[in-house]
């Protein structure tokens, strides 16, 4: 009998500690799962945050249908794909619309848009995020299209946890509920639209944050003012769009927008970003003026204009009296900025050659907007410096007109005293653009009372790493002083300089007379606008040895190169004249 006791307590207590360990095992298993699981979330949220703040460079090659990419903060890391690899990361629906804007830029540049919004597969389950795709650079010619490409906040509208991001709405969306408000005649309602710029020309900052991922961080910051009746969506790289139908008066506006500058501008001054990004508000109530959301962005982009110029708010609301953009010139400026909004100029390039080296010394740029009533470039610079909007045009011209370069070309710029004002104002450094400057005579004697101030100046943009250039149209009545003259680094000759010189005699005296005036200065004499292949010997018959001629080269909106055939032309030209 004992040892029937005995053998059950044992038994017990083998039963005891078989359970003790298999409960210990479990729980470890138990543990095991719940760390692999928060480790498996926390590296997620970890790379998505990375993602998040971070901007992947594509390079697409269309023609080769190959893909080089890399991200800003690993460019040693440099990856190729097929395209279609490329496409694979986006849904079926989602792969047609990047693959039609793809196409789009390359086969209309001027139109298509320079930015997309998307969804992108973000891991193995197609868990998918909203992209933002912003074409820096697209070269036709070339079917080289340069994209960046930054995650936005998810766009959930099913979400249970409010963070105001499921109230990011694809433009089409905000469209539809604009629409709405306006077909219930509302009397409640405001829109305003915020606006991310560079305070400095963009081609001199060397900071890691493009305007794009700078738009990113606002959407974030932007999220917690988001609700049921304040939506949100993107109108271009830099522009936030807020619509809120719950606004019913001015207070309740500038109490709003006030504290989303004040929002962004901390950001910018915690990052110590605020010396090169700025931001601003052009906004609108709600009328019965407003047919289209369309013509509500133009009445806020309108007011932008006006914002970025107020330091103290950096806010400006459209009003019926507002006499800034109710004037007897209303239809010009509206057009002004719409054409600065939309950067709608081309760029042409008038190969200036040397005859000696039978080779392309500089190209000729000329501006031409288009879409517009303006007639050219000079009537747009006037009505910008009337109404003091030079710079919003200086930013866009630097930044544009070198997109097409293969090199670092010599470009010519003809600019006004206005204009050199602006640079002088929004640049630090100019060594790597390789710019003449293009300085009018005839404007430059008007200053010949303060040669100490505009010596100031020309000391002041050459020290900036641009060269100067002195403009002539006719031979002139009164001349700068020498010392002036020799701060330049050529004389170019154009307008009647130019003009018929194969056949009018007079023309042809006046340029050996400028030959002769300025050879002393020993620098190179350049004469612009020559028609036919006599007029460029004529003027290599007088010692000119730059010069531009549309029968050989004529103006593109890419760099050209002489051919073989024009490289002989010249030589010809030269050893006929020797």
């Amino acid at each position: 009998m004992n040892y029937l006791i005995s053998n059950i307590n044992d038994l017990e207590t083998t039963e005891r500690i078989l359970i003790l360990v298999c409960s210990i095992f479990v729980a470890i298993i138990i543990v095991l799962f719940i760390v692999s699981l928060c480790l498996a979330t926390r590296k997620r949220k970890s790379v998505l945050s990375n993602q998040m703040q971070n901007t992947r460079v594509y390079i697409i090659n269309v023609k080769n249908k190959t893909i080089v990419y890399f991200d800003k903060h690993k460019i040693n890391e440099v990856k190729s794909i097929p395209l279609f690899k490329f496409f694979e990361q986006f849904d079926s629906n989602n792969s047609t619309i990047v693959e039609n804007w793809i196409k789009s830029l390359i086969n209309d540049p001027d139109n298509a848009r320079s930015f997309l919004e998307t969804h992108i597969k973000v891991s193995k389950n197609n868990k998918t995020e909203f992209v933002l795709l912003e074409a820096t650079s697209v070269e036709p010619n070339e079917n080289i299209i340069h994209l960046e490409s930054h995650l936005l906040p998810q766009l959930s509208t099913s979400s249970s946890k409010h963070n105001g991001q499921r109230f990011l709405l694809s433009y089409e969306v905000m469209q539809a509920k604009f629409n709405e408000a306006m077909s219930q005649n509302r009397k409640r309602g405001a829109g305003c639209l915020i606006h991310l710029y560079f305070k400095q020309n963009v081609m001199n900052l060397t900071t890691k944050y493009s305007l794009g991922a700078l738009t990113i961080q606002s959407i974030n910051i932007l999220s917690s003012y988001l609700n049921e009746r304040r939506c949100a969506c993107l109108t271009d790289v830099n522009e936030i769009f807020i619509f809120d139908d719950a606004i019913a008066n001015r207070s309740q506006f500038f109490s709003l927008a006030n504290q989303i500058i004040k929002k962004i501008n901390g950001y910018l001054v915690i990052n110590s970003m605020d010396d090169e990004y700025g931001v601003c508000i052009g906004a609108a109530i709600l009328d019965k003026d407003s047919t289209n959301m369309k013509v509500f962005l133009s009445r806020c982009r309108s007011m932008v204009i006006f914002a970025e110029k107020d330091k103290e708010t950096g806010v400006a609301l459209y009003e019926e009296s507002s006499s800034k953009v109710l004037s007897s010139s209303v239809a010009a400026h509206k057009e002004l900025t719409s054409l600065i909004h939309n950067r709608s100029f081309r760029y042409y390039f008038t190969p200036i050659i040397s005859s000696a080296k039978a080779k392309i010394y500089a190209y000729m740029l000329s501006i031409s907007p288009y879409g517009t009533s303006f007639k050219d470039f000079a009537s747009v610079l006037k009505e910008a410096t009337s109404r003091n909007l030079l710079t919003s045009i200086y930013d866009i011209v630097i930044n544009d007109f070198r997109k097409t370069a293969k090199e670092n070309e010599l470009v010519l710029l003809r600019i006004s005293l206005e204009f050199l004002d602006v640079i002088l104002k929004n640049t630090r450094d100019a060594k790597s653009k390789n710019t003449v400057l293009l300085l009018e005579q005839e404007q430059m004697i008007l200053f010949n009372d303060k040669i100490s101030e505009l010596k100031d100046k020309l000391e002041r943009i050459k020290a900036c790493g641009y060269s100067i250039g002195l403009l002539f149209e006719t031979v002139p009545t009164a001349t700068l002083s020498n010392k002036l003259i020799r701060m330049f680094d050529l004389i170019f000759l154009t307008g009647k300089l130019s003009e018929d010189i194969e056949k009018d005699k007079r023309a042809q005296a006046d340029l050996r007379l400028m030959k002769q005036i300025y050879k002393s200065y020993e620098i190179p004499i350049i004469i612009y606008g020559l028609d036919t292949i006599a007029s460029a010997e004529v003027a290599l018959t007088n010692g000119i040895e730059y010069f531009s001629c549309t029968e050989i080269c004529n103006a593109s909106s890419v760099f050209e190169y002489l051919g073989k055939r024009h490289v002989k032309l010249i030589r010809e030209m030269n050893k006929k004249l020797n």
